[in-house]
């Protein structure tokens, strides 16, 4: 087994998306607290943005609180003095709060002042493709308190405190250049922030045009599909849908991106959805509306693959075996039909597919 497949605590919180931002931040916290190479490692960060002083060593604090209110992530604090001189703000998909950066700047000056020491940088570390968005917000905010004088691509000073943007990739590298080769437990922490800072992230929203959001035209199109779902599914709870019962604690909509819904358990199935579904149509622009089976047992969906693989074959339903796994079928609509037409049409498509995983199962 390798270290990707490896079952630890850490991996298992970094699962638990209301939890991911915080044990990331308490993972690198816990290197720098316990690794040498790990300190090392962020003092060439550091030094790469401008920072000269060197300290043996130095204290790491995770989710420091000032006593002016704000809490950055990770506070770098210089042993003899206890005063912070490093601010690192770890963000994967955290939108800035009213403190961000301006209160953190604040605080990196007063530790300055008040001490005489400290109060020398402060880093986001963030995806790369966040970079550019949280940049934009960075200078503008500071502009509005600060004269920002601009050093080198993403990297600014402001009352002498240096503020720079770090991608994830850029410290995991150090980190990586720097390890124990023999520290397999750092070596997993890194592959699970890699993976997790860089390649199971929710894509960025585009600047908004704004001919869209005045198209009446657009506006009415969605609207009708979320209706249409909304009836599809009104249909399949009148008792001739006997293989889908729906899930009263999933009543109301949302799966991905998907507004207007239901779930289901159907035939062993935890996880059957049926709806509009915005993230399967931009991905195979067949259909707005979906079926979408997804589940906590990856295996019992995999079984899927072969009862459906006639429309896999034909591009007529998707298999995505990327953890959770999925079978995603959608539902066409015929040009040109309408009302009761579109309800019947996409009732027995529906019917068709719950046949095939009627037969999967019968087939174990």
């Amino acid at each position: 087994m390798n270290v990707d497949q490896e079952l630890s605590l850490f991996r298992y919180l970094c699962e638990r998306p209301y939890r991911l931002e915080t044990t990331v931040t308490e993972g690198l916290a816990y290197l720098l607290k316990t690794r040498h190479w790990a300190k090392e490692a962020i003092h060439k960060l550091l030094e790469s943005h401008g920072y000269k002083q060197i300290f043996a060593d130095f204290d790491c604090e995770s989710q420091y609180q000032f006593k002016s209110g704000p809490r950055p992530d990770l506070a770098l604090l210089e042993l003899d003095t206890s005063s912070t001189f490093a601010l690192l703000e770890l963000k994967i998909d955290a939108i800035f709060t009213p403190n961000q950066p301006n209160g953190y700047v604040r605080c990196l000056i007063a530790e300055r002042t008040s001490k005489h020491c400290g109060g020398e940088i402060l880093l986001f570390i963030v995806p790369k493709s966040r970079r550019d968005s949280v940049w934009k917000q960075v200078n503008a905010r500071l502009g509005l308190e600060y004269v920002v004088e601009p050093v080198s691509g993403y990297w600014l000073r402001v009352n002498n405190v240096t503020v720079a943007i770090v991608e994830w990739n850029e410290l995991l590298r150090r980190l990586e250049e720097d390890r124990n080769l023999d520290d397999r437990e750092a070596e997993e922490i890194i592959t699970i922030m890699k993976d997790k800072t860089e390649k199971d992230l929710i894509p960025e929203v585009p600047p908004i045009t704004p001919k869209f959001l005045e198209d009446k035209l657009i506006a009415l199109e969605i609207l009708h599909y979320m209706r249409l779902a909304e009836t599809i599914n009104t249909k399949l709870s009148d008792g001739a849908f006997a293989a889908l019962t729906p899930r009263k604690d999933k009543a109301a909509p949302g799966h991905g991106y998907a507004w207007t819904g239901r779930y289901y358990y159907c035939s062993g199935y935890e996880w059957l959805w049926i709806g509009f579904e915005p993230e399967c149509w931009s991905q195979h622009p067949i259909s707005p509306i979906w079926v979408v089976i997804q589940g906590s047992k990856n295996r019992a969906v995999m079984r899927l693959k072969s009862a459906f693989s006639g429309l896999i074959d034909a591009e007529e339903a998707f298999f995505d075996t990327k953890p959770p796994a999925a079978l995603k079928i959608p539902i066409t609509l015929k040009p040109g039909h309408s009302g009761d037409e579109l309800v019947t049409d996409a009732l027995d498509q529906i019917s068709h597919v719950l046949e095939l995983i009627v037969s999967s199962k019968d087939t174990e």
